[in-house]
């Protein structure tokens, strides 16, 4: 990029700072990510089931499965009453705890291990099979309101706000009558319960990309505004025929080097997730599935989204929110003296705005307010576009949450500018 802004955004890429940091941040992604390759061979299991069936677990499919289940049992038994006389109605029941001591742990040489692959195999299969034969019982037996009553207990939530709240979980529960309707639970995905797979990438993963897009923004923003002052070379610029409104130029560069420093951290860490953990024939399965949970409430999204259409909305919502991050520190680094300043400050109001929802009465109306900022919504991620916590369930929290804080921080931009051309340098 050439100009004044491709100027002020190389000050910051060739930086070795930059560098490290990228480097620190994949390193520590990839450390995030590891424990997924200790499941690879259960998930290359789900996705031959998705290819062998499709991913809408239909009559026709479970007939399928439970000729499957009873093939591979059958299997396991012939080779189990060859080398010990057992068999068992279960594959479940081989691995309980008598069992596997006696046989496998007492006589490491007696299976090997092929064997004791295709019985875990065939466990997970008859657990697939259980949960999609219980999922519309499951689901007829959840009672959204009596979920938000036990939270709202919990969280000594009540007046005004616990109102809101049973009017957020009423139209919930007429969502969870549509999605019950439409079958959309009965889907093929990860287990949750076993693998907590959503919680792994969205709350796990994406929260510490949260952090790091919040530390490239701050870092890059307030070096390219406070170069100047970092330098001591502020009086020859600003008094220059551009002048003060290089602020402008430098306003741009840095929401362009923020944007592609989160398109950099976003494409290896994701690019390194999917390589290691294959989703290859579930894209397309809704986020409404029994198997998304892996919590003692199951999500229950407000729209019919696959997880493909989920990840691209929730990486969109990062993007945007790093751009938000950026005119932040942009707004503070007019009000501060130099670039450590401006993280210090942004870091104060990080934490504040994070911690002073626990300072506020709960019966206070505030007390849903406080997580309509960009901090709560990305660190909480696993919740985006979700009715799951009572303060967060709201169809619209997160493009209320975008739009507020957009016209806030524009607003905000506008009038430092305003301040900065008046102000002493």
């Amino acid at each position: 990029m050439r100009g004044i802004k491709g100027y002020e955004l190389r000050k910051v890429l060739k930086a070795p700072v930059f560098l490290a940091l990228l480097v620190i941040f994949i390193i520590w992604n990839v450390f995030l990510i590891w424990p997924v390759t200790y499941m690879k061979e259960d998930l290359k299991l789900v996705n031959a089931l998705a290819e062998d069936y499709g991913i809408v677990m239909d009559a026709e499919a479970l007939t399928g499965l439970d000729e499957q289940v009873d093939e591979s049992l059958n299997t396991m038994n012939e080779v189990t009453q060859l080398k010990t006389g057992k068999i068992y109605e279960t594959a479940a029941s081989f691995f309980e705890n008598g069992n596997l001591t006696k046989y496998v742990y007492n006589q490491p040489d007696l299976y090997t291990e092929e064997e004791l692959t295709q019985f875990h195999q065939t466990r997970l299969l008859e657990h697939y099979r259980a949960k999609l034969r219980n999922a519309d019982e499951s689901y007829a037996a959840l009672d959204v309101q009596a979920y938000a009553e036990g939270a709202m207990e919990l969280n000594k939530v009540e007046g005004s706000p616990a109102d809101f709240i049973r009017t957020q979980f009423a139209a919930l529960g007429e969502r969870l009558n549509e999605l019950i309707n439409n079958e959309e639970q009965k889907q093929l995905f990860f287990d949750g319960g076993m693998y907590r797979m959503h919680s792994n990438l969205f709350e796990t993963l994406f929260g510490g990309i949260a952090l790091e897009l919040m530390v490239f923004a701050v870092l890059i923003t307030g070096m390219i505004c406070k170069y100047e002052s970092d330098h001591r070379s502020e009086h020859v610029v600003y008094s220059t025929k551009r002048g003060r409104r290089l602020m402008w130029d430098k306003l741009i560069a840095s929401l362009m080097g923020s944007l592609f420093a989160g398109m950099l951290l976003f494409g290896v860490s994701l690019g390194i997730y999917f390589l290691l953990a294959d989703y290859s024939g579930l894209w397309n399965t809704s986020m409404s599935s029994i198997f998304i949970s892996d919590r003692n409430f199951p999500y229950i999204p407000w729209w019919n989204m696959s997880f493909i259409q989920y990840l691209v909305l929730v990486i969109m919502i990062f993007m945007i929110a790093q751009l938000m991050f950026s005119v932040m520190a942009f707004i503070i680094s007019i009000f501060v003296r130099n670039s450590y300043f401006v993280f210090a400050v942004f870091s104060i109001v990080f934490g504040v705005t994070i911690a002073w929802r626990s300072f506020i009465p709960p019966d206070s109306i505030f007390i849903l307010a406080s997580v309509f900022n960009p901090f709560h919504m990305l660190l909480e991620a696993e919740f985006m576009f979700m009715g799951q916590s009572i303060f967060r369930t709201y169809k619209w929290y997160e493009i209320v949450t975008l739009i507020s804080w957009s016209a806030l921080l524009a607003m905000g931009a506008a009038f430092s500018m305003h301040k900065f051309r008046k102000q002493g340098l």
